[in-house]
C-alpha cells in the first residue's frame, strides 16, 4: 500500500483511515495514508479529509438502538440484504 500512495486519490486515502476507525482494518496502512494525507494539505490541496472521514465513519458505524434485541443471525441477514442491492 505504502508503495500505491503517491498515485492514489486522497479520497481513497481517507476511506483506508475509515476502514481502520470501523473495523480496525490494516493499522499501519490507516497511518501511513494519514501521513499522505496531512503532507498534501500542506502542499495545498484543499480536500477536506477530516470532515470527509468523519462523514464516513458515522454511515458505517451502526446505531445501537438498531442492534438492540437482535440476535447475530437477524443481523447477518440484514446485511445480506443490503449487499444484494
Amino acid at each position: 500500500m505504502t508503495d500505491l500512495i503517491p498515485s492514489v486519490s486522497s479520497e481513497i486515502l481517507a476511506l483506508r483511515v475509515v476502514a481502520y476507525r470501523v473495523i480496525n482494518f490494516q493499522r499501519e496502512a490507516a497511518k501511513a495514508a494519514m501521513s499522505e494525507l496531512a503532507a498534501r494539505r500542506a502542499n495545498g490541496d484543499d480536500f477536506q479529509y477530516e470532515a470527509f472521514i468523519e462523514e464516513k465513519v458515522k454511515e458505517c458505524t451502526p446505531n445501537p438502538a438498531d442492534l438492540e434485541g437482535k440476535d447475530l443471525a437477524t443481523l447477518l441477514k440484514e446485511l445480506d440484504g443490503i449487499s444484494s442491492r
